[in-house]
């Protein structure tokens, strides 16, 4: 009995050495924080030895009260000591008492059990393990709400092209948002100009996490195209500083936009095709008006059978060159507009160009490019379609 019950004690002994050598620790860089602002949190596991065969498997990490980011996780020893350390940036999501109840399974692994595995001996698929649950201490943080949804140290900017533009060529702004806080969560921005088209698009993220939340800078670029003056107006939001403690707006000035005429449609054509367009222009009239002199006459005078045949043929002829003439230039026409129509390269570039070259037969194709409702390629497919009957 008495050798049974020292047994139970020295199994407990070692239970309780075997516990012993590691210890965990759970820190925050500050406990009283506003809704949306970062916070680092570093667990940290300290072994008395090597800590040979362990493996860490942190849980219940994630919470529907708060967003949490990875930083940096690192596994090094210090004196003959393993340390396992992690690093989180957390972002609370509401106001009130937020607790972080993190666990974690402690694996342990022997090395004969690894030898097996790097060896691939017989019937070993795997390493074994000898898992503990550990209950971390608890963190505690005060979390009241924040005037605004962005915290942190931002500034906002505007960048555009140009202070003046032609009519129907777009003016590309940019609107920029910089700095450290919760980017991650910004929303996008809104532009609305009466009597101008405004294309936009998603926001760009160009973020680093740190200890402070992410770093860097979003992005949201804008396209307008108008025909007339326009105001740019200021672009706004509101931020909660965290260096100030107080809640600062960002603005961007108002702008300016002038615009310009744009190119008359006989502009477009090149040279040549006006050259040669006028030229086959004179050449037809003249002969027109030589073809209906020398009918009239003949017909007026010359009352000869033979004259009659002879006429009726040349008639015959010449209704049948001109219905040549005739398609052959809409042929040619619609030769043009295809070849102009697969220059197209931009959304803008094509809704410039079938404004300008018929807006009423091109009507519907430049409203849906207007208004996004159509890719580039389906526009100039319809297009090229809708030259069939031009």
């Amino acid at each position: 009995m008495k050798r049974l019950l020292g047994s139970i004690i020295i199994a407990c002994m070692i239970a309780l050495m075997a516990q012993a050598n590691y210890s965990w620790s759970i820190r925050a860089n500050k406990h009283n924080v506003v809704v949306h602002e970062a916070v680092e949190i570093v667990l940290r596991c300290r072994f008395s030895d090597e800590a040979y065969g362990y493996f860490i498997e942190l849980q219940n990490i994630e919470n529907p009260d708060y967003e949490i980011h990875l930083l940096f996780e690192t596994e090094s020893q210090n004196e003959g000591k393993e340390y396992y350390e992690y690093r989180y940036v957390l972002f609370p999501k509401r106001a009130g008492e937020l607790v972080l109840n993190v666990r974690a399974l402690m694996k342990q692994t022997s090395k004969e059990s690894i030898e097996n595995s790097v060896v691939g001996r017989d019937n070993v698929e795997e390493l074994s393990f000898d898992t503990t649950p550990v209950q971390l201490p608890l963190l505690h943080l005060q979390v009241t709400p924040a005037p605004a949804p962005l915290v942190g140290t931002l500034r906002l900017s505007l960048r555009k092209d140009a202070a003046t533009v032609t009519a129907y060529k777009p003016l590309h702004v940019s609107v920029i948002l910089e700095g450290t806080g919760n980017l991650q969560q910004v929303t996008p921005f809104e532009l609305k100009i009466p009597n101008a088209t405004v294309f936009s698009e998603k926001p760009e993220y160009a973020l680093e996490l740190s200890a402070n939340g992410y770093s860097g800078t979003v992005t949201q670029r804008f396209a307008v195209v108008a025909y007339e003056d326009y105001d740019i107006p200021a672009f706004r939001r509101q931020y909660w500083n965290v260096s100030q403690q107080q809640a600062v707006p960002l603005t961007t000035p108002p702008s300016v936009i002038r615009v310009m005429p744009a190119y008359p449609p006989q502009e477009l054509l090149d040279n040549t095709s006006q050259t040669v367009a006028k030229r086959d222009g004179s050449s037809l009239f003249f002969s027109a008006v030589a073809l209906f002199f020398l009918g009239f006459v003949t017909g007026r005078y010359l009352r000869h059978r033979v004259v009659e045949i002879l006429l009726s043929r040349w008639h015959q002829f010449d209704a049948r060159v001109w219905r040549q003439t005739r398609v052959s230039k809409a042929s040619q026409k619609r030769h043009n507009l295809r070849q102009e129509i697969r220059r197209c390269h931009s959304v803008n570039a094509l809704l410039v160009y079938l404004i300008v070259t018929d807006s009423d037969t091109y009507g519907d194709i430049i409203t849906a490019l207007d208004s996004n409702r159509i890719s580039l390629s389906k526009a100039k497919k319809a297009a090229l379609k809708r030259t069939e009957t031009v």
